[in-house]
């Protein structure tokens, strides 16, 4: 009897707790407030089960005319009387990135040229998608195709390999790693090795966004 008056006591105080909670949202949410930026990541953690769309990752997107187009500029200028809390928007002209993708490479370069575009928009608003989602990219090779794979920010070298196999995370030994900025300057995998730019690394290693890693695991039986 005095356990079960114990489990009541706590399942109501827990049930106060939570309703407590859900009335302070709803008082942040009437006065326009972010939930994310009032609330601590335990209050936020009671009331995810409810599927709250603004507790979710989101990005503005200003989609204006190719004429009117300025890469590089103020979204917030653009974009008028929006929210000044928001904290992940972009601008593009969706016009110019539709037109992009029926070009081929050379003309594509061309018309990023006549805007002053360095990458697509495309790109950029995947990038910040990813970063919105706290995802990182890493990639890994196989008969010379590369291959990008996601895995939540923090990650480690172990759990980035069970993502590819199972095998690979069990019988993990090491990881060869470069980073593909790194590859890039410097040309080839071969010459990576040859400057001792290669690292290796263990299962506790923090995988970084745009590592190149080989896994070397022996398959147990």
């Amino acid at each position: 009897d005095k356990l079960a008056k114990e489990m009541k006591g706590k399942r109501e105080r827990e049930t106060e707790v939570k309703y407590e909670i859900i009335e302070r949202a709803i008082d942040y949410l009437g006065n326009g407030d972010s939930l994310k930026d009032k609330m601590s990541e335990e209050e936020i953690n009671i009331i995810d089960g409810y599927e709250l769309l603004t507790l979710k990752a989101y990005i503005v997107v200003f989609n204006i005319k190719p004429e009117d187009i300025v890469y590089g500029a103020d979204s917030g200028i653009i974009g008028g009387s929006i929210n000044e809390k928001v904290k992940s928007s972009i601008v593009m002209s969706c016009l110019i990135e539709e037109e992009m993708t029926g070009l081929s490479n050379d003309e594509g370069e061309e018309l990023k040229k006549l805007y002053s575009m360095k990458e697509t928009e495309i790109d950029k608003l995947i990038n910040l998608g990813l970063k919105a989602l706290n995802l990182i990219v890493f990639y890994t090779t196989e008969g010379g195709i590369i291959q990008g794979w996601t895995i939540k920010e923090g990650s480690k070298a172990r759990e980035a390999a069970s993502i590819i196999h199972t095998d690979m995370a069990k019988g993990f030994i090491k990881a060869e790693v470069v980073n593909y900025n790194e590859l890039v300057r410097i040309g080839d995998l071969k010459k990576v090795k040859e400057v001792g730019k290669m690292r290796i690394e263990g299962a506790d290693y923090t995988l970084e966004d745009g590592d190149l890693v080989k896994f070397i695991f022996k398959v147990k039986s």
